[in-house]
């Protein structure tokens, strides 16, 4: 993500970086295209700027694959006495911290990935979440909906497989996060393996598992299918290519926040990203699309968007 602080440069309309070739991780085909910025092939990349301007050196990921090969550009190569000592770069460090760990999928009524309640009229939504998510929403999100008595099938990514277990993102000795030293586990069924699916609405959880689902058609289809989405954090990644960011017919489906440090991700939609504090929700005048832009503003987003579900249904 260091590339961010990059693409972020510059103006509203125009990267810092554009016409630079750059190594990102996988699926950012997007955000590269909106930024003016080429997609490398392999780990890194070495650019030289036009008019013999600034070199832009990036790598995809964190791996010794990808950092060797980056210090070298950088000039930084192993054997010119750079390194900090012989065993190399790169090592393991264990520790042992107390977990506290939630599994989903032995909540009362949950049977794998879908939550049943005995009520045939009650309203059934979709829950994309995938690895990494952040656990305070994705707890708000299945809490909630499990006490308004809604059906749920919690889903990720496309994959082979026909049932995906992801686990979320684990946030250490942060006193301020309420769920810190906390994990959720879910069973999920992957996008392309969701059998005729007939939803009310869908709810999108961020933290870092949007990025697991960006340009999956699978999760697309799901989205444009629904009258009612609700996405938290950088949950509205998951948008991009959607009916909700970029209808085919061109019509607008309302304002929109995120995390603001993925405001770089909508630089083609920015006339309708709103900037709020953190914690609170956005919703369009027509009440179907909600949107928060931080953890501790999932509750609150998920209630509008659950009382809007409830409304549509009857």
């Amino acid at each position: 993500h260091g590339l961010d602080v990059l693409i972020a440069c510059g103006s509203k309309e125009t990267s810092l970086i554009s016409g630079y070739e750059a190594a990102v991780f996988p699926k950012q085909d997007h955000l590269l295209e909106i930024s003016g910025v080429r997609k490398a092939e392999g780990f890194t990349c070495r650019c030289a700027g036009e008019q013999a301007g600034p070199v832009l050196v990036s790598a995809s990921c964190c791996s010794v694959e990808a950092l060797e090969p980056w210090f070298d550009a950088i000039g930084l190569s192993a054997g010119d006495g750079s390194a900090t000592d012989e065993s190399g770069r790169s090592f393991t460090c264990s520790t042992q911290e107390s977990v506290f760990r939630l599994d989903i999928a032995n909540l009362p009524n949950m049977t794998g990935a879908t939550f049943t309640v005995p009520d045939s009229n009650a309203p059934n939504v979709a829950v994309l979440v995938d690895e990494v998510a952040d656990p305070i929403e994705i707890f708000t999100i299945v809490n909630h909906l499990i006490e308004q008595g809604f059906n749920f099938q919690l889903i990720s990514h496309s994959m082979g497989e026909a049932v995906q277990r992801v686990t979320t993102e684990t946030v250490f000795g942060n006193a301020m996060y309420a769920l810190r030293d906390c994990v959720c586990v879910l069973t999920t069924t992957p996008a392309n393996h969701v059998a005729s699916p007939v939803f009310d609405g869908v709810f999108v959880a961020g933290g870092q598992c949007p990025y697991f689902m960006l340009q999956d058609l699978g999760v697309i289809a799901l989205l444009d299918a629904v009258k009612v989405v609700a996405a938290v954090c950088h949950g509205p990644e998951a948008l991009i290519g959607s009916k909700w960011l970029h209808a085919k017919d061109g019509s607008n489906a309302g304002n929109f926040v995120s995390y603001y440090g993925a405001w770089m991700s909508f630089r083609d939609v920015l006339h309708r990203y709103e900037k709020k504090k953190p914690g609170e929700v956005c919703s369009d005048a027509g009440g179907r699309f909600f949107s928060g832009n931080a953890p501790n503003s999932t509750k609150e987003m998920v209630t509008q968007a659950c009382a809007a579900i409830g409304k549509l249904k009857g």
